[in-house]
Order: structure tokens, then sequence, then C-alpha cells
């Protein structure tokens, strides 16, 4: 019985050392589980931060949220500012971009120097289908090839919306046959207008030049390959201008000329059949005698042109008329004679 005692007594006072610590031990785990769980859920939840792009093109009016960043799960449609004119655009510095992100509550803040470029896209109308409209209201007048139809403003660039048919009208449109000017009123698209913007113009003239197709050297011969026709307004041809393809062919240019350029007739001239410097043959010729003699070129000439020929033995100098290819024509017989 004692021992029976002893035995209880002994498993009493062990069995409180053993409770508290296995409620510690379970209370721990619990923490750490609850902490794990916290943790994983938090990564998890972690939201994914907005990247800015660079360069935005947009083709509305309105410029989103969703157009400016990446990454964006919410809000994207949300209208941040008017887009610009089709064609044109704009740009958004730091401090703009900052006040966007605050406004709608983006975890994202920009670096001091980081801006975006917004574009709006467009239809591009020129000049050549401006041209056109107006030729079709001047009516049978401009359809003749030898009409030229000039804006003021060579370079217009009318931007339309990209989603948009690409037309024009003109309207209140009015001709003046007197000074061959005309002006309206400029529509883009045709139906719907996007852009109403002046016109004006002239009406001229044209003509066909003969220019070169390739560069030539001072001295080469112009052939009729090398030849070819552009159309140009009338009042831009000057006098001197030469129009007359035969008034090339056969000549040769005073100094380089290059290709497309209008040609003077000073720009060209007989080509040089007699070169300074050269040896010639020099020729005297009567109904009863033909005497020749060798003669070194002073100048240079070309057919018909007089040139000085010295005489190599007496060193005589005379002037000759050139016929051909190194010879020419002397008009005395002294140059001659005293050769032979």
């Amino acid at each position: 019985m004692r021992k029976v005692l002893t035995f209880l007594l002994a498993l009493s006072l062990t069995a409180p050392a053993f409770g508290p610590a296995s409620s510690d031990a379970a209370e721990a785990g619990s923490r750490d589980a609850g902490a794990a769980e916290r943790d994983g859920a938090g990564e998890l939840a972690q939201p994914t931060r907005p990247v800015l792009r660079q360069a935005v093109t947009v083709d509305n009016d309105v410029v989103h949220l969703g157009d400016l960043f990446d990454n964006l799960t919410k809000r994207r449609d949300r209208a941040v500012l008017y887009a610009p004119r089709p064609g044109r655009s704009v740009i958004l510095n730091a401090e703009r971009l900052r006040d966007i992100a605050i406004r709608h509550r983006l975890r994202w803040r920009p670096r001091q120097f980081e801006r975006v470029v917004i574009s709006r896209a467009s239809q591009v109308i020129g000049a050549e289908a401006i041209v056109a409209e107006v030729r079709g209201l001047l009516g049978e007048e401009a359809q003749s090839d030898d009409l030229w139809v000039e804006l003021d403003n060579n370079r217009v660039a009318v931007h339309i919306p990209a989603s948009m048919a690409p037309s024009i009208a003109i309207k209140n449109f009015r001709y003046d046959r007197a000074s061959r000017r005309f002006t309206g009123l400029l529509q883009a698209p045709a139906e719907a207008p996007t852009v109403v913007q002046p016109v004006s113009g002239q009406v001229f003239r044209t003509a066909e030049v003969p220019v070169l197709k390739r560069r030539l050297r001072k001295s080469q011969i112009i052939a009729e390959d090398d030849i070819e026709w552009i159309s140009m307004r009338s009042d831009r041809v000057s006098r001197n201008v030469i129009t007359d393809a035969g008034d090339l062919i056969g000549k040769a240019p005073r100094r380089p000329l290059t290709a497309g350029s209008l040609i003077r007739m000073a720009d060209v001239r007989e080509p040089v059949l007699v070169a300074k410097g050269n040896t010639v043959t020099m020729v005297y010729k009567t109904r009863f005698m033909t005497l020749t003699a060798r003669g070194k070129a002073l100048d240079d000439g070309s057919r018909g042109a007089t040139v000085r020929v010295m005489n190599p033995q007496s060193k005589r100098v005379v002037e000759a008329k050139v016929v051909s290819a190194d010879r020419v024509v002397a008009e005395t017989l002294g140059a001659v004679a005293a050769d032979e």
C-alpha cells in the first residue's frame, strides 16, 4: 500500500511539468502557422505595380489610364485627358504623371525626368489630292495637260482621324479668270468634317522643257538619248532657257551640267574640234592650188570659230577658221607657204 501511494505522489509531482510544456508548444506552433499563412496570403495578394509606357498612340478623342500604363487590373478604362488633334503629339512630364497617379490611386510614382509622349493616329491628305479636287471644280478649262494648278501652300498636310475615310470637299469655290487665282474652304472629311480651313492658289500654263538625263562633263557631246522632257510652269521658263532639243543635240557643255536642270543658251556651245596646244593641219586653198602645213593651235575652237595658229618654223601667228577636228583653213598664204 505504501508503494502505491509513493508512485501516485511521484506521478502528481511530475504531471504539471509536462502539461504546460505541451500547451506552450501547441500555442507556438499555432502562432507560427498563422504567421506563415499571413505571409503566404501577403505574397499572393501583393498587387502588380503599374508600368509606364514611353510612347503612346491613340485613335480616339480621349486618353485612358490603360493607354498610359501596363499591368493595370482595374481602372483601365478611366478617362485621363483629352487626346491631341489627329497627327499631333503632347508630352506629359513627371509632375503631370504624378498628379494622374495620385488622382487615380496608383501604386506608382515617376522618376524625376520621366515622361511619356502621346500621339494621335491620323490619315494625311496632301497637296496632290487637293489639286485634283480643284481641277474637278475648274471644269473643262483645267482638264487640258498644258495647265498647271499650284496651291499657295504646296506643303499642306491635312490630318483626319485614322478611322475616317479620307475624302475632301471644297466649299465656296471661286475662280477669277483674269488673275487665274482661286479660293475656297477645304473640308475634310467631305462628310462630317473635322478640319475646315481656307485653300487658295493659281492656275498657270505649262511648258515642255528638254533637260539632261545624266550629268555631263565639260566638252562631252550631247546626244539625243541624253535628253528627257519635263513639264513646268511657263512663267518660270525665261527667254534664255533652251526649249528646243535641236539646240542641244550635237552641242557640248561649257561647264559640267547636272541631270534635270534647266539649260540656258550660254551653257552649251559647239563641240571643241581644235584644242589649245594641239597640232593642227593648216590649209590654204585657191582655185588653182591647195597648200597644207602643220601648226600649233593657240586657242580652243569649235566648228566655224576663228582661232590663232602658230607656224612652228617661222613662229608667225595667223588666224584660221576651224572646219573639222584639228583642221583649220588659213586666211593668208604666208603661214602655209613659209612652212613649205
